[in-house]
C-alpha cells in the first residue's frame, strides 16, 4: 500500500480528499500544516508521495518552501502541490507538479496514480 502525506490546513477539504484517497487504496497521513509535516518528513515514517497545499496558515512556510525542505530529506519522493488559486496552477516550481484544487477529485486521483507509477483507478 502506498502512503501519501497530505498537508492541508482546511479541515473539511483535508477530510474529503483523505477519504477519497483511502477509498482508492492509499494510506493517508494527514498534517494540518507545514511544521507538523516537516516533523513527519524528518521521521522514519514511510512516505511514497507528498501532497501539499501551496497556501499555509500565517506563520508557517508555504507549500513550495515546505516541498524544498522535504526534498532535502527525501530526495526521491514525488511532490504534488495543490492550489485554490487558478493563477498559481500554471506555475512550475523547481520540484513537483502543481494542479488546481477543485470539487472534482478524479483528476487528483489520476495525477497521483501517474506520479506513483500505479494504474489509473479512474480509467479502469
Amino acid at each position: 500500500m502506498k502512503t501519501i502525506l497530505w498537508v492541508e490546513d482546511e479541515a473539511s477539504f483535508r477530510y474529503i480528499v483523505s477519504r477519497r484517497l483511502e477509498d482508492e487504496g492509499y494510506d493517508v497521513v494527514e498534517s494540518v500544516g507545514s511544521m507538523e509535516a516537516l516533523k513527519i518528513i524528518e521521521s522514519d515514517r514511510k512516505i511514497d508521495l507528498i501532497l501539499l497545499d501551496i497556501r499555509m496558515p500565517q506563520g508557517q512556510p508555504h507549500g513550495i518552501a515546505t516541498g524544498l525542505m522535504a526534498r532535502r530529506k527525501r530526495p526521491n519522493v514525488p511532490i504534488l502541490f495543490l492550489t485554490a488559486y487558478s493563477d498559481l496552477a500554471g506555475i512550475q516550481p523547481p520540484i513537483g507538479e502543481v494542479i488546481e484544487k477543485s470539487s472534482e477529485l478524479a483528476g487528483l486521483v489520476s495525477t497521483i496514480a501517474k506520479m506513483l507509477g500505479s494504474p489509473d483507478p479512474i480509467a479502469a
